[in-house]
């Protein structure tokens, strides 16, 4: 038996579902996913669902058993508190449920490719276990936002696990913000004292393990015999972070914020895949509810102004930096970028009449 958990509230069900119908594909063996609900609204459309092998965990439940997390609620904002949310939740659970050996912590916004046991034998014989987020030299500036990724998270239930647990409980209840500190930003920066604080700690040096929109384009992406290879290793999970919903037909992968496209192989094998995911959530959420759903995925108050401008919106379709989608079927638009030279070479032709 394995044990995963993760939390999300209403608007990021239609991200975990997917996350969910990848476990149930990859899983190989029997696994219980831990889901912290973080609203009324996403416990009761879970409950609905009665998916196997889910465990609901109501908001409250996790509040009532861990009374220092409920004392910072009022002093964060929500994205805030979710942040401080990730070691409770995971020392909640450790603490709560004996049987549970190993726990693996993964963000809602992931997808599984391959086999989930590629994760495991990497971590097996540590009690601890973190993702670099791998940068390309021309982002190197982010590591002002931790070395490692808060999205996948190991941890033993053995001495060494918990007091890593316990260590990183406290200090994110100090501070938990989403602004970058010398050595503090939320709930991640804290991961770059693990090496030297910890032992039993494994970094993974698997590149088919947290691939994401901040790391893909150092790789060359191809597919054989129906698995998905990262520079030659298998993709294992994918971390759609950024991706969101901007329209009915528009959505944006995750890469606008990383000013870089992607080649086709990721875009055909990488993001339809996991598009295609997406929709069948929202058919299925629709459907529940009678009605369209809310599924930007906007958590954080720096995406919602600009998402929210149509000129924005058409400017990143004009560039072919959105997923286009009608009904069940999505292509990336990398193609309108035929569209965005032209529009240049005529703003050109104007400058120049202006200037004779």
């Amino acid at each position: 038996m394995r044990y995963l958990c993760t939390y999300f509230d209403f608007n990021y069900l239609v991200r975990a579902l997917p996350l969910y119908e990848s476990l149930l594909r990859w899983a190989e063996t029997d696994f219980t996913l831990y889901a912290l609900c973080l609203d009324e609204d996403c416990e009761s459309i879970l409950r609905q669902l009665k998916l196997p092998s889910v465990v609901i965990i109501p908001l409250q439940e996790l509040e009532a058993g861990d009374k220092d997390l409920l004392s910072v609620k009022g002093t964060r904002s929500k994205i805030e508190y979710y942040f401080t949310i990730t070691p409770c939740l995971i020392q909640f659970l450790l603490c709560k449920n004996s049987y549970i050996d190993r726990l693996m912590y993964i963000d809602a916004d992931m997808y599984f490719f391959n086999s989930v046991s590629l994760l495991y034998q990497e971590w097996a014989g540590n009690s601890l276990y973190i993702t670099p987020h791998r940068f390309p030299a021309r982002l190197k500036y982010l590591l002002q936002a931790g070395e490692f990724n808060v999205g996948i998270i190991g941890v033993c239930n053995n001495i060494d696990g918990r007091a890593c647990m316990t260590w990183w409980r406290e200090r994110c209840l100090e501070w938990c913000y989403d602004r970058v500190e010398l050595t503090r930003f939320a709930d991640q920066k804290y991961l770059d004292m693990w090496p030297e604080l910890f032992v039993g700690l494994c970094i993974s040096s698997h590149l088919g393990i947290n691939t994401a929109a901040w790391n893909v384009e150092q790789y060359s992406i191809t597919k054989k015999d129906g698995n998905i290879y990262v520079d030659g290793l298998p993709l294992v999970i994918y971390h759609f972070q950024g991706y969101k919903r901007l329209s009915t037909h528009m959505i944006d992968p995750g890469l606008n914020v990383y000013h870089k496209l992607v080649g086709d192989a990721a875009s055909y094998h990488i993001l339809r895949p996991y598009t295609s995911a997406v929709i069948r959530a929202e058919y299925t959420l629709s459907k529940l509810l009678q009605g369209k759903i809310n599924v930007s995925g906007n958590s954080r108050i720096a995406d919602r102004t600009e998402y929210m401008s149509i000129i924005y919106k058409i400017r990143l379709f004009i560039e072919g930096r959105v997923l286009v989608n009608v009904g069940h079927f999505a292509w990336y638009c990398r193609q309108t970028v035929i569209v965005k030279r032209w529009v240049d070479l005529i703003i050109s032709i104007r400058h120049i009449k202006r200037a004779s």
